[in-house]
């Protein structure tokens, strides 16, 4: 509420700056979670190790037994 004393609530100009600021840091910390990967990678990866083919031997335990579909089935019937 507005008591009519000057200097009571915050100025203004001042919420502005504060939004402002908040505003570019949220920019500059989410292009730093983009730009500091790709920065790494090219810095640390060659093209022949990109090149190489990756392969398993086998498939990974949670697909051979179908774990996945066992919880969306679980899930499925808690949530019906």
């Amino acid at each position: 509420m507005h008591s009519g004393v000057r200097g009571s609530e915050p100025d203004t100009c001042h919420r502005c700056r504060v939004g402002a600021a908040a505003v570019t840091v949220g920019f500059v910390v989410a292009a730093a979670a983009i730009v500091a990967p790709g920065w790494i990678d090219a810095r640390n990866l060659t093209v022949s190790a990109g090149r190489r083919r990756v392969e398993r031997d086998r498939s990974v335990r949670w697909m051979r037994y179908g774990l996945d579909l066992w919880l969306f089935a679980a899930g499925a019937l808690l949530f019906w």
